[in-house]
């Protein structure tokens, strides 16, 4: 897919719309909640790439676990969280699919080492086989999609009402009784036993 320049100097690649991003991010958080992560924050911001042909600025997302920008995945895992994203995004037409190794690795090299390619080729550096990480990676990424289109959507519509979601709005897509639930644990951690205050107050007390 590709946006005509209006200065005259060719065609540049078109950026992704905002829904490809929010399904794209949307697809990462998914499967970092798949692996028992917690999501702390997940944001599409900007606008529309292409207009008339002429470039705006583009939507840029981001997915945060933990509290951190990445998610410390490791081999598989860590491949497959880099690549459902892009997986997703093709499912939302987005012209690039998953690429087969060779072409993965040529396409990879010439992007940003901190993107989802760039992620995926430094856990393949450290591969006793990379090719076949990679296309296991691969599978199980657009098995994914596929299993969990209906969350990926479901998340992906409320980042397109809203540009960010936090721990709480993400939680309240997919379980709407989660403000509940937290309630009462924190209640429970407030109302503790007579004889467990005691207890902690006698050890504080020897502690002296």
């Amino acid at each position: 897919m590709t946006a005509t320049n209006d200065d005259g100097g060719g065609p540049k690649p078109a950026l992704p719309s905002r829904w490809q991003v929010a399904i794209h991010e949307a697809a990462h958080a998914v499967y970092a909640r798949s692996r028992a992560r917690i999501v702390t924050r997940v944001s599409v911001e900007g606008i529309v790439a292409i207009e008339n042909g002429a470039e705006r600025d583009g939507p840029f997302g981001r997915c945060r676990c933990d509290g951190e920008a990445e998610v410390a995945f490791d081999g598989l895992a860590g491949c497959v969280f880099s690549l459902v994203g892009p997986a997703a995004a093709f499912r939302a037409d987005w012209p690039e699919p998953l690429l087969p190794y060779p072409e993965f690795v040529r396409d990879a090299e010439a992007r940003n080492p901190r993107s989802d390619a760039g992620r995926v080729i430094a856990l393949l550096r450290s591969a006793d086989d990379p090719e076949g990480l990679y296309e296991a990676a691969r599978s199980e990424a657009e098995a994914f999609v596929e299993e969990r289109w209906a969350d990926i959507v479901r998340l992906a519509e409320r980042l397109m009402e809203s540009e960010s979601l936090d721990e709480e709005a993400i939680e309240l897509v997919f379980d709407p009784t989660w403000p509940e639930f937290q309630k009462m644990l924190d209640e429970l951690a407030d109302d503790r036993c007579p004889w467990f205050i005691a207890e902690q107050e006698a050890e504080g007390e020897g502690d002296e």
